[in-house]
């Protein structure tokens, strides 16, 4: 029994690390998605 719950807590950790990293890059990609729509912006004023 007490294994069983060790290892359950180890993937609850293991998901949480995992949400951690997919939103670190889901930010980085809006910071380049919106980097990108901005200097589209500027070649149609251009």
């Amino acid at each position: 029994k007490m294994a069983a719950t060790l290892d359950f807590r180890s993937k609850e950790e293991k998901d949480a690390e995992l949400d951690k990293r997919i939103e670190a890059l889901r930010r980085k990609n809006e910071a380049l998605i919106r980097r990108y729509q901005e200097i589209e912006e500027d070649r149609k004023k251009a």
